[in-house]
């Protein structure tokens, strides 16, 4: 289909033009198409790497604050023993020596206490930069989905328009903008932000997403269903191509990387959902969905672990993690897990097209967000990634014309169109990522250089009743130690309840 690429028009009508000149345009020589480009945020920058040192600095510094905590202790200490001594207490040199004390004791506290302010300013700092850098993210995403209105619209309007662009603008625009709305709805209006936070503490602890959580486990089937062999080139994208197929034989693909002279390295990979109608028994059905969204992923963390073993993967193994959709969530929650890197090193995590959420992830895993400018799913939790000096996301802006639209979803977050977009970008690597935002992909990329093959093995897995479920509900319950959920589910609404406005 023609597309003109020309850009003698500006996207948007002003004073060089206006939308029915936009659209006589269209008409004579074809809809417009945004030109594939990349834009990166977070990584191994100078603010990102200054505030690491800033931070580094302060836990330095709340070292110091507990090492003066201990010397006051200590003071008082020596001090409540000479006051116990004797007679020895009326030496007339005393009440000097006792001021002296006193002033070491006052100097040690108010030494103490500057120390920990500073510990809780640069923590309160760096966390209101980063929920400002969310908003301006948000924001500007918002904004640059405004400006291609009126391309979409050419492509609704022309016979030959590529409707998959205008669909998939549609939806990524339509949740942005709603979550967009909803900030600016509660900010407006706090007394239904505290009743919105209520109801969402007492879901959390008393809803139906922790008792399904909490009765249901997610068990991986112990033989591997398919395995397979492919020679790595070095790439992101090549890699990903050999394991993309692992999704039609399991959830979870377990790869084998042998390195000379060294451990061998294991990959993880984890594909996104499936909706199969009602059923929930399968590895990647909803419950998954809800294990990521409001269980930290424990279930699946479980499931990787069993899969790790299965292949032999000792404890404190390298491993390296990609997930697509679904399968990034997962991944993202791994990376923030305390109980997954005390059993392995996890060493990069690569998301493609997977929902964000807020919160930090773990120091010493390289991060990597990859997404399509027009996907409507890695906004749709109306979060955003919490960027790091070791953590960033790369927004490609892709458009085939020869996608079409085969889920709510739209055609952006295909994993063809995803993996397409990819190989664009590697194969300019360095027109597209800076030297030092390369080397953070190299984290993982690196592994896939050595001559060797690579041995994958997929896994199925499913989800089934616990013997004995973790979650009782009420008339099931023996006593009321077994419903204090319940007590909490009280006490957060409570606490939530207090903040609403005085009149």
């Amino acid at each position: 289909m023609p597309l003109n690429t020309i850009g003698d028009l500006p996207v948007v009508g002003g004073v060089h033009g206006n939308n029915a000149s936009v659209l006589q345009h269209s008409a004579e020589h074809g809809p417009r198409t945004p030109p594939f480009r990349v834009h990166t945020s977070g990584g191994p920058t100078r603010i990102n790497l200054e505030w690491e040192s800033l931070r580094a600095s302060s836990a330095h510094i709340q070292q110091a604050g507990q090492s003066f905590t201990e010397l006051r202790r200590k003071t008082i200490g020596v001090y409540e023993d000479f006051s116990g001594s004797g007679f020895a207490h009326l030496h007339w040199k005393v009440p000097g020596w006792h001021a002296r004390l006193g002033r070491l004791v006052f100097s040690t506290a108010a030494t103490e206490l500057l120390l920990r302010e500073g510990v809780d300013g640069i923590e309160h700092a760096h966390q209101s930069y980063r929920e400002a850098e969310v908003s301006v993210h948000q924001w500007f995403h918002l904004g640059v989905r405004g400006i291609e209105g009126s391309i979409a619209l050419e492509h609704l309007a022309h016979p030959e328009g590529d409707r998959s662009f205008t669909y998939d603008w549609f939806a990524t625009a339509l949740v942005s903008g709603g979550g967009r709305g909803a900030d600016l709805l509660l900010r407006k209006y706090p007394t239904l932000e505290v009743l919105l936070s209520t109801v969402i503490a007492v879901e959390n602890h008393a809803g139906l997403m922790p008792a399904l959580m909490g009765r249901n486990e997610h068990v991986l089937t112990a033989d591997a269903t398919h395995t397979f062999r492919h020679q790595p080139d070095g790439t992101l994208a090549g890699y990903l191509e050999s394991v993309g197929g692992s999704s039609e034989h399991g959830d979870i693909a377990v790869s084998v990387i042998p390195r000379p002279n060294m451990e061998p390295a294991y990959a993880v990979h984890l594909p996104g959902l499936k909706v199969d109608g009602l059923a929930t028994g399968h590895g990647r059905s909803p419950l998954s969905l809800i294990d990521g969204l409001t269980n930290d992923s424990v279930h699946m963390t479980s499931a990787v672990t069993d899969a790790l073993t299965e292949v032999g993967a000792p404890e404190g193994a390298e491993v390296f993690m990609t997930g697509f959709s679904l399968g990034g969530l997962h991944a993202t929650n791994m990376a923030k897990s305390k109980e997954f890197h005390q059993q392995y090193a996890l060493r990069a995590v690569t998301t493609v097209g997977s929902p964000a959420t807020s919160g930090p992830t773990r120091t010493g895993v390289k991060v990597t967000h990859l997404e399509d400018a027009r996907d409507p799913v890695p906004h749709i939790t109306g979060d955003r990634h919490e960027l790091s000096a070791e953590r960033m996301v790369i927004e490609y802006s892709h458009q085939n014309p020869d996608s079409t639209v085969e889920s709510i979803a739209g055609s952006a977050h295909t994993w063809e169109h995803n993996l397409e977009a990819i190989k664009l970008m590697e194969h300019q690597n360095s027109a597209w990522l800076e030297p030092a935002q390369q080397q953070h992909m190299d984290e993982f990329r690196a592994q896939l250089m050595f001559d060797a093959e690579i041995e994958t093995h997929v896994f199925d897995s499913h989800w089934q009743a616990m013997d004995t479920p973790e979650h009782l509900l009420p008339w099931e319950a023996e006593g009321l130690d077994d419903l204090d959920y319940l007590n909490e589910a009280l006490r957060e609404g409570a606490d939530q309840l207090r903040r609403l406005p005085q009149e």
